[in-house]
């Protein structure tokens, strides 16, 4: 039986890392095998591109990458930390408790999309690619 993944979404101070440490701790308290990650990985040599991205290495702002290109790096972090270091705790029917996930990519990059057409375009294509083709 396959686990859970729980993931808290928001924007920057939002508290999601916070509320994902008190749930972390009743999930725990409570007898639940749980692990928690969040995303980007920073402390993974595969947040490398994302941390070349953020710190402006591909150009001086977010619009330096489009949607697409952008999503894909954050996409290869959250495939390598899985497939490294999750995986089997959630194959074995644990609990992966996440401070942001894929929904995080759809909110950040469609801002870089001006039309709706475009925008579930792009969501259908990132979905695609994360749940899919990355199997995440």
């Amino acid at each position: 039986m396959k686990g859970i993944i729980i993931s808290i979404e928001g924007p920057d101070g939002a508290g999601k890392h916070t509320q994902q440490q008190l749930l972390l701790k009743d999930l725990k308290d409570s007898g639940y095998d749980v692990l928690d990650q969040s995303f980007p990985h920073y402390e993974s040599d595969s947040s490398a591109p994302v941390k070349m991205y953020l710190a402006g290495e591909f150009g001086k702002d977010a619009s330096a990458l489009d949607a697409y290109q952008a999503s894909t790096l954050y996409a290869v972090d959250r495939m390598c930390t899985y497939q490294k270091s999750l995986k089997e705790h959630y194959e074995n029917g644990g609990i992966l408790l996440f401070d942001r996930y894929v929904q995080s990519n759809f909110i950040h990059q469609c801002s870089k999309i001006d039309n709706m057409e475009d925008k579930l375009k792009f969501i259908a294509w990132e979905e695609h690619l994360e749940y899919d083709t990355l199997g995440l």
